[in-house]
């Protein structure tokens, strides 16, 4: 298996691989592209500069963007106990991603899909790496809870 560290800003695996203080690592090129439109760190919105940036000889922490470079399958589970697979899932893909592939599969609208995964509600701006997915994860679909208060008129007859 091929392992790299990914960049936050294009996604690839990083070249020339830089960390911010905050943690996020980045290709090079890529941060210091950003960081002469913005001050911020592009994951976190904490503030980072240029002189700060360390170069990245190794990173083998738990939880750090180290990524595998292959794909792998995910499973969805309905409340009605129907499943579907989603081939060539990436640790990168974003929730929303992952959302429109349930959508294309089952015609369910992305606002009334609930993920559940690990007793979590996925959150559509993260990744499957937030979460912790790996081959043969599964995530259970549910739809929005449908809320809200009717009013109605009450007449008294004659």
């Amino acid at each position: 298996m091929n392992y790299s560290i990914q960049c936050y800003i294009c996604r690839e695996a990083a070249e020339d691989a830089v960390t911010s203080e905050c943690g996020h690592g980045y290709c090079s090129n890529c941060i210091n592209t950003w960081l002469n439109q913005s001050a911020l760190c592009p994951v976190c919105k904490a503030t980072i500069s240029k002189n700060q940036l360390r170069k990245c000889y190794v990173q083998v922490l738990v939880g750090d963007p180290i990524i595998s470079t292959q794909n792998f399958q995910i499973f969805v589970k309905t409340l009605t106990g129907q499943s579907l697979s989603i081939d060539n899932a990436h640790v990168s893909d974003s929730i929303r991603s992952v959302k429109e592939k349930i959508e294309k599969a089952t015609g369910m609208p992305q606002s009334e899909q609930r993920l559940i995964f690990s007793g979590k509600q996925l959150e559509d701006n993260k990744s499957l790496s937030d979460y912790g997915f790996n081959n043969g994860s599964v995530i259970h679909l549910v739809g929005r809870l449908r809320g809200g208060l009717c009013f109605y008129e009450v007449t008294r007859g004659s």
